[in-house]
């Protein structure tokens, strides 16, 4: 996992965000060949074991077993993060209504019907939105 695109994700505290800036020094710094001090070692074990639990509770939870609350609520406290996918946010119930109507535009245009020029518009600036998030992104590699 590319763990670089953490600056897309709009609802990190600062405490979160300086944690994982700690955690992306130390995951350099052991890159690179240097030890870690003992603080440092735990730090990076603690990331490492999180990582794992939910790796494991997202399986779980594809072979339909029954997650508990507490499960449920880490697994939906890093939902869409997984490889930037909506870069950590959760949307609000107006974003989720512009994007329903952005992936119903979608289909109709693969579809190969004809947009109208509100239709496209909306498309076009969903594109251009896109676009501009993937290329924050990629210079951020």
């Amino acid at each position: 996992e590319n763990s670089t695109k953490v600056e897309n994700r709009g609802t990190l505290t600062a405490e979160q965000k300086a944690k994982f800036e700690k955690f992306r020094t130390i995951k350099n710094k052991l890159s690179s060949g240097q030890t870690l001090t003992a603080d440092e070692q735990k730090i990076y074990d603690e990331f490492k074991a999180k990582k794992e639990k939910i790796k494991a509770l997202r399986e779980k939870q594809s072979k339909g077993e029954t997650l508990t609350t507490e499960e449920q609520n880490l697994l939906n406290s890093v939902k869409g993060r997984k490889h930037g996918k909506g870069h950590g946010k959760v949307m609000t119930a107006e974003q989720k209504a512009e994007f329903e109507k952005y992936r119903t535009i979608k289909s109709k245009k693969e579809k190969g019907e004809a947009l109208t020029a509100g239709e496209q518009k909306v498309y076009d600036d969903f594109q251009a939105k896109k676009a501009e998030m993937k290329s924050k992104t990629n210079s951020q590699k």
